[in-house]
């Protein structure tokens, strides 16, 4: 019995533990430099949070309109997550700041995709796509491949 006792309160540890480090980034299309992510200084393009998010991490995404910046002639799309995969536990969520606030614009097609969910050395996981208007991409607002538990809602 003592030991079920101890391997529960490792486990409720080790699962507080995992979630204390889990990253809140913010994003804004008027930030200035430095773009550290913060709340303060911000990132100013999606894409550079998509570029740094580990597993429990969120990306809130302020009131703007956001393009492919820099553009990527090979796939075009404005937020790109192909790095690393959420987890059960801990998706990875990127969140408009308020519904429809955040638009993703492909630029009058230049841009295949407003978010593109993928990872070429294995499959995109656990991730939640919450409140954004995307428009005027080429192919689809939102294209997946090889993804499993990604949760879209109110775009």
């Amino acid at each position: 019995m003592r030991r079920a006792v101890l391997l529960v309160m490792f486990l409720l540890v080790f699962a507080a533990a995992s979630s204390a480090f889990a990253t809140t980034y913010y994003v804004d299309d008027d930030a200035t430099s430095p773009y550290l992510g913060t709340s303060d200084q911000p990132f100013l393009h999606p894409q550079d949070a998509a570029d740094v998010v580990d597993p429990g991490d969120t990306v809130i995404v302020r009131d703007g309109t956001y393009y492919d910046s820099p553009p990527d002639a090979s796939e075009p799309s404005i937020i790109k997550l192909s790095r690393t995969n959420g987890t059960s536990s801990n998706p990875i969520v990127f969140r408009s700041e308020n519904p429809w606030g955040a638009v993703l614009d492909g630029d009058s097609n230049a841009a295949d995709w407003g978010i593109q969910i993928w990872n070429p050395s294995g499959n995109a996981s656990y991730v939640t796509i919450e409140g954004f208007e995307i428009k005027d991409c080429a192919s689809s607002g939102i294209h997946t491949w090889d993804a499993d538990h990604v949760l879209i809602k109110g775009n």
